[in-house]
């Protein structure tokens, strides 16, 4: 039997159904997985509940207050949108410049070559931020295609895809096709029935992509279970999947009551300001707790807590509730094409959150706002917000086109 029913499709991504999904991911992380993942870094098999429980509430706190009216929101960074052709596609020429000049930095085209070679990269942050505005600047061609069904717009988001693709950068390949499913979706009714065929088709293509694919690159032997063929590779999604919370666990584990006072979540602000400062975060970690080649990752709650214990978690998990919350308003509210993929932006962040335990507002989310503000048509001679935001992305811009032409 058909199920009728439309619900507006922005209430999927809303910050409360956001809040339903982390609940049921920490629910998922506690469920034995034969595969025995865990056992490379020593996790003994406890959960702290309290941690999850905090940051649930939190979280939930955060969307309560940033939903509440404290300033309109119905005007949009692009009024409207007014958003300039010409300045998005030049930033959109500019970013697949920076793109390119990766493969020339390494050599190789990691998708046709070696896969490996991408960790030959020399080129640092300030080169690999304006390639970050590549996935969003799509996102608003899949608006410019819907609303006027031109056919230039769908080979912007094609070369994105690809050059994304090819220097095999999943985390961008996915913000950039979840964003585009995200921002048009965001406008839409959808019935149940929908919904639930994207669900199915979804759950297909991770077990295939991700699930068998991983087994038929290693073989079930070297996987080290006896679980059934079909299931095995249920349980390499679920082992990716939950992998960062449990590694979170055992990192606070082996902490005993020590912070590492900021230089997790905080450390990426500082390595803008000191050039090779590579103690934070995911490397931190690596070098402390592991003996792996790349960073590794661990995942909110426990990325929160490890800087300054409860009050950071306290602190981060309600800030990313309330900016989500507020975002989710604006975007609602205007339905203009920089507030939708501004919010898809920020929401995919939280997502990627539960695998690599980032800051709602982390400098990449912080540099992609700025280049909006660039992207409009309105003009004001007085010192604005609107204003230094663009001068502070033009010089950021010209900082970063300096180090590629020394570095690459």
């Amino acid at each position: 039997m058909k199920i009728k029913k439309k619900i507006n499709g922005h209430i999927l991504f809303s910050p409360n159904v956001f809040l339903i999904f982390c609940a049921f991911f920490f629910s998922i992380c506690i469920i034995e997985n034969p595969l025995g993942w865990s056992n490379a870094f020593g996790w003994d098999g406890t959960i702290n509940y309290d941690l999850v429980f905090i940051y649930l509430l939190s979280l939930y706190l955060g969307i309560k207050l940033g939903g509440i009216n404290f300033f309109p929101s119905k005007v949009s960074l692009d009024e409207k949108n007014n958003i300039n052709y010409k300045y998005l596609a030049l930033l959109f020429f500019i970013a697949i410049i920076f793109q390119s000049a990766k493969f020339i930095n390494i050599g190789d085209i990691p998708l046709l070559g070696d896969p490996l070679s991408r960790y030959n990269l020399t080129l640092g942050g300030f080169e690999d931020y304006p390639t970050r505005l590549i996935a969003p600047f799509c996102m608003i061609f899949s608006l410019f295609y819907i609303d006027n069904k031109r056919l230039k717009y769908i080979i912007f988001i094609f070369l994105g895809v690809i050059l994304n693709l090819f220097f095999l950068q999943r985390q961008e390949v996915m913000n950039l096709i979840l964003g585009v499913a995200l921002v048009l979706t965001f406008r839409k009714k959808i019935n149940f029935n929908t919904i639930i065929k994207v669900i199915l088709v979804a759950f297909i293509v991770a077990y295939i992509f991700i699930g068998v694919a991983a087994v038929v690159r290693v073989g079930p032997d070297a996987l080290m279970t006896n679980a059934n063929v079909f299931i095995l590779p249920l349980w390499v999604i679920h082992a990716d999947t939950t992998t960062a919370f449990l590694f979170g666990q055992s990192v606070v584990e082996k902490m005993n009551g020590e912070y590492l006072y900021g230089k997790y979540s905080f450390g990426i602000f500082i390595s803008i300001f000191i050039p090779g400062y590579t103690e934070h975060g995911a490397e931190l970690v690596r070098v402390m707790f592991t003996e792996a080649k790349t960073a590794q990752s661990i995942s909110v709650p426990y990325s929160y807590y490890v800087d300054f214990g409860y009050t950071s978690l306290f602190f981060l998990s309600f800030l990313q509730g309330f900016v989500l919350s507020y975002f989710y308003r604006k975007a609602i509210n205007s339905m203009s094409y920089s507030d939708l993929v501004l919010y898809a932006v920020i929401y995919l962040n939280a997502l990627w959150s539960l695998r690599s335990g980032s800051v709602i507002l982390s400098p990449i989310v912080i540099y992609i706002i700025f280049s909006f503000y660039c992207l409009s048509n309105t003009s004001e001679k007085k010192i604005t917000f609107r204003n230094l935001a663009r001068g502070g992305f033009v010089f950021i811009l010209a900082i970063s086109t300096i180090a590629l032409a020394f570095r690459i």
